[in-house]
Parts: structure tokens; C-alpha cells; sequence
């Protein structure tokens, strides 16, 4: 390991040039950010407590990051500029560590600023509390210069606008569950040294955020925490470590190979539970930044493997399987149903799709004069491994696809559902049932990046037909027999969701809605919905009934008569009871 060597010329740094230890040791690790060193170091000298040292470690830089940085903090006493051989980002942190002087340490990555009252707020926050460190939230901060405010807590409400609540909370540590919701970051918090002692940061290797978090967290019984936006973290930076797309993302399993002793011998509760919720989001975060099919497939079966070998218990409902082997590129068909010809809506969906982060995927659009065309023929026409079904006009965010099929390909499930934006709900957000008193106490609380859910008869009759937002597995669509109907049929979408359910059993849910629905489905005809309805013959029936309460629904959408209709189901049950 090469020692750090002080740049020539750098000042020995003495807080705000008295002789005395400065309150804070601010360390900033520096590579080959140029475009950022420069803002990065001006909004640390902006502090208004400027009580700090700051180490700034240029690892080895290429691009003249270093010089910037002498440039930039020429005069000032109370920054020195190290340099040293390329050791990583944690080879930099530990180097700081070694020539911190103050009682409280921080982190400020060479990419990414400080708000001008991040010192202050948090020194207060350390004072007020008596916790041994404290945590603030972010402003994530994207290349066009935009904003986004974050929590940095997982599952948590998103920050008051203006916000500058003084007192800080105090959050307990005690359960890995508390533990596994906050960001792993080093960079948003304050530390104080005696927390810190001898721990040092794993060298050679990404990822080491989370041993040290987890290590300190095993230290510690609680955290301090200030609901404001003081650290501004860059996002889409070419060369970021988390949106990299190579092998080197395999290393995120590694570390999940280090951290299970860790979180296992900590004697807090739930250790396995917050394993299991950890693993399967870091997994996940990963995949969605991997862009090769096979490098995406060959990371989610190392990721498999893991979760295997580490005796994570993934949530029940796991249907298993036979596909969990080799190594293959993903193969997803999109068929965008356009009832209407309607130009403007086949081109949101379409400019939509070109937005995707996954773009290893097959579209065809099925227009007026597709009309015709029945999911065998589609089936026949592709070989896709997956298969999605969008109305002209629905308009998936740009993660959506990668999002879906990994957490199909992640769980070996043949079925993914999340929740959708937009028409299907006066107030936007929909969850995907038609009654979610239906769906059962399982479904309540799904972790974001997904996780199986059971799917039994009646569940899948009170799934919303609207399709947008769910992925099918092949082996599914042939599983659950020939649909009735055409692809372009208003009752397509209502018995490819019924039957897609039923065969299923389960599926992979995220709450989050990742389709914004463009419009609802077109109603069909009061006549063929009793028709259609009469003539269903489905293994396993939901329950006595059925064809009533699924008629009904349906006829709700065409009637728009939602209390009267319902009032009127007897009817129907003689019908076909």
C-alpha cells in the first residue's frame, strides 16, 4: 500500500488558521471529476460554520482534478490537497481517516456539493441529540441541472418543501429492519470519531459503503437525523460507480457475501428479515443499471445463487422452477393494441418505449388492420420469452420493462403486476385491483423493487383488467389456454388478465407505479359481456358466482353505473349461477 504524499506547496491546514484542532474533518475523496472539483470545493468553503479541516485526497487522478482542486483552495489555510497512487475511493477515505485531526469526521465525494448550512445543522443536530452521528437528506441533483429531494431513508415521506426544521430526530437501531431503511452512504452524515475508532473502509472493491454502515450500525443504538436536503448527490455522472454498466457490478454480490455474518452476529432483531429485504434491493438496483442482456442474465443468476447460498429467505409464494439456469439474453415482445388508429397515442407509447433503459426488446402494433390477430398468432410470430400488452396511448417510465422482467427473472415467477399513474383513478395513482379489500393481507407493504405475492382464484378475479403494467411469462400465456378473443377485442384485456392470474398462482408486485395509462380500456357492448361471460370455462373457479361478479365489472366500465350497477347483480347471478 503506497503512503500518501502531501502535494507540494499544500498548506498544513490549521482550521481557521489558529493553531487549535479544527471542530470537523472534512475528506474528500477526488478522481478524475474535473467538471465537479471546482463547485464541490467552493461549497465547502461556503459553510457557514467554517470551524473544519479539509483533507482532499487526489487518488491518482488523469484529468488535471487535482490542480483544480490547488487552484481552487489556493490561500485557504484550511484545506490541504494530498496526493496519492490510485488506491479507489476507499484507499482516498482511509487516507483521510489516517491525518483527521477534528472530534467529528465527514465525507464529501469530489463530485458532489454541500448546502451552505450542512456543517452547522449538523454540528447542532450532534449537540442537541447526544447521538454518535447524524444523518441528513439529499437533493439529487441530475446533468441538466435539475432537482429531486429525497429522504435518504428507504419507504419514508418525501421532505416538506422548505423544510428547515432545527430539531433533529432521534431514530432508534435496534432492529435490522430500522437499520436496512437507511441509505448505506457514507457522505450525508457526521460522524463522531470515537464511533468511528479503528474502522476503515474495505480497499479494492465498489460498494464498501455498506460495510461500513452496517459496522458502525452494530456500534450504535440510534441515529440522529435532520429531515433537510444538505447533501446535493450528482446523479447521471458518466463513469458512476452505481450506474455502471460492466462486470465489475458482480462485486455488489461479494459484498452481500461479507454482510450477512456481519448483520447475523450484530444480536439485533430480525437480522434475517432485514438480510433478505437488503439483498434483494441491492440486486435489483443493480440490474436496472446493466444495459447487455447477457451480462444483465449472468449478474441475476449470480444474484439467485447468492440468496441460495447466504439462506435468504425470499417471501413466500416463490413458485420455482425450472428456469433458473444458464446464462441467456432476456427476449421481450411489446404489443402496443391500438383500438382507435389513433397516431398521437401510438406515438406517446412509442416515444415512451424508446425511452426505455432495457431496450432488448421486440414492439408490434396492432392497428385497425391487425384487427384480427389473436394471441396465438402472436405467440407464433415471436419467440420472446416475455410478453407485454400496452393500449395506444399508456406510456411506461423509462425503468419500467428492465424493472419488471428482471423481478421475474430475479424470483423464476411467470407474472409481474405493479401499479400504474394516470386514468384508471380520479386521483392518479392505482394499485391494480379493482377492490384491494380483495387482495389479502399479503399484498399490503411489497417492497418497491418487488417481491411474490400468492394469487389464488378470487384475488385474480378482482385484479384490474388493464394490463399495462404487468409482464407474462411465455410459459404462462401457454399455460393458461386460447383466449376467446382478438388482441384488439374490448374483453381481451379483462380474460387475459383472469386467466394469466388463475394459471399463474402468484406474482412479483412493486407498488410503484412504473405505466402511466393513457386512457381507460374501450367498454364492450352490454350484450357481449353477458355473452362472453356465459361461455367462460375456467380450471378452478373463483368462486360460486363468478361470471356474475366478472360480468358486473365489466359492465360497470360500460354503463358507468358503479352503485346502481352493483345493486342490480341478482340478475346476473340467475343468469349463470
Amino acid at each position: 500500500m503506497t503512503p500518501p504524499v502531501l502535494s507540494e506547496g499544500a498548506p498544513d491546514g490549521r482550521g481557521d488558521g489558529s493553531a487549535g484542532v479544527p471542530a470537523v474533518s472534512v475528506i474528500v475523496a477526488v478522481h478524475d471529476v474535473a467538471d465537479h472539483i471546482g463547485p464541490c470545493l467552493r461549497s465547502l468553503a461556503a459553510q457557514t460554520d467554517g470551524d473544519f479541516e479539509a483533507l482532499v485526497i487526489d487518488d491518482g487522478s488523469t484529468d488535471g482534478s487535482g490542480a483544480i482542486a490547488r487552484e481552487v483552495t489556493a490561500g485557504d489555510s484550511r484545506f490541504r490537497v494530498i496526493t496519492q497512487e490510485n488506491r479507489g475511493l476507499s484507499g482516498a477515505r482511509n487516507s483521510g481517516l489516517a491525518l483527521a485531526r477534528a472530534p467529528l469526521v465527514a465525507f464529501l465525494d469530489g463530485d458532489d456539493r454541500l448546502a451552505p448550512g450542512f456543517l452547522a445543522a449538523m454540528r447542532g443536530a450532534l449537540a442537541q441529540s447526544g447521538a454518535d452521528w447524524v444523518a441528513c437528506g439529499l437533493r439529487l441533483v441530475h446533468a441538466d441541472g435539475s432537482g429531486t429531494d429525497h429522504p435518504a431513508i428507504h419507504n419514508a415521506p418525501p421532505l416538506a418543501a422548505g423544510d428547515h426544521t432545527p430539531e433533529a430526530r432521534s431514530l432508534p437501531l435496534g432492529d435490522c429492519l430500522q437499520i436496512v431503511d437507511h441509505f448505506p452512504s457514507a457522505w450525508n452524515k457526521l460522524y463522531r470519531r470515537d464511533l468511528i475508532g479503528d474502522l476503515r473502509f474495505v480497499e479494492g472493491t465498489w460498494f464498501e459503503d455498506h460495510e461500513w454502515f452496517w459496522s458502525l450500525a452494530a456500534r450504535s443504538d440510534r441515529i440522529a437525523y435532520l429531515p433537510r436536503p444538505l447533501y446535493l448527490h450528482s446523479r447521471d455522472r458518466p463513469g458512476q460507480i452505481t450506474a455502471a454498466d460492466d462486470d465489475r457490478a458482480l462485486q455488489q454480490i461479494a459484498v452481500l457475501d461479507r454482510l450477512a455474518p456481519l448483520i447475523r452476529s450484530m444480536g439485533k432483531a430480525h437480522a434475517d428479515a432485514a438480510l433478505a429485504r437488503l439483498a434483494l434491493r441491492l440486486i435489483h438496483e443493480r440490474a436496472l443499471a446493466l444495459r447487455s442482456p447477457g451480462r444483465r442474465a449472468r449478474f441475476l443468476q449470480a444474484g439467485r445463487a447468492a440468496l441460495a447460498r447466504l439462506g435468504v429467505a425470499v417471501p413466500a409464494h416463490h413458485r420455482g422452477g425450472d428456469r433458473a439456469a444458464p446464462a441467456r439474453a432476456y427476449s421481450l415482445a411489446v404489443a402496443i393494441v391500438d383500438q382507435t388508429g389513433s397516431g398521437a397515442a401510438q406515438d406517446s407509447t412509442i416515444a415512451a418505449l424508446d425511452r426505455q433503459s432495457m431496450q432488448d426488446f421486440s414492439r408490434v402494433t396492432i392497428g385497425p388492420e391487425q384487427h384480427g390477430m389473436t394471441l396465438q398468432d402472436l405467440l407464433r410470430d415471436t419467440d420472446s420469452r416475455y410478453l407485454a400488452f400496452l393500449q395506444a396511448g399508456d406510456a411506461p417510465e423509462p425503468d419500467a420493462l428492465a424493472h419488471l422482467v428482471n423481478a421475474l427473472d430475479l424470483h423464476d415467477m411467470d407474472l409481474a403486476v405493479a401499479a400504474t399513474s394516470g386514468a384508471l383513478s380520479p386521483v392518479g395513482y392505482h394499485d391494480g385491483w379493482r377492490d384491494n379489500r380483495h387482495a389479502g393481507p399479503d399484498w399490503a407493504g411489497a417492497d418497491f423493487a418487488g417481491a411474490p405475492r400468492p394469487l389464488g382464484p378470487v384475488q385474480a378475479l378482482w385484479l384490474h383488467p388493464h394490463c399495462a403494467a404487468r409482464v407474462f411469462s411465455r410459459a404462462l400465456l401457454d399455460a393458461a389456454g386460447p383466449l376467446s378473443r382478438p388482441l384488439a377485442d374490448p374483453l381481451f384485456p379483462a380474460e387475459l388478465a383472469l386467466r394469466g392470474a388463475l394459471a399463474a398462482g402468484g406474482a412479483v408486485f412493486t407498488p410503484l407505479p412504473l405505466v402511466r395509462v393513457g386512457q381507460p380500456l374501450p367498454p364492450a357492448s352490454p350484450a357481449a359481456i353477458a355473452a362472453w361471460a356465459g361461455a367462460l370455462d375456467l380450471p378452478g373457479a373463483p368462486q360460486p358466482g363468478w361470471r356474475a361478479t366478472l360480468a358486473a365489472q365489466l359492465l360497470q366500465d360500460a354503463l358507468g353505473r358503479v352503485h346502481g350497477l352493483w345493486r342490480q347483480r341478482r340478475w346476473l347471478a340467475r343468469a349463470w349461477l
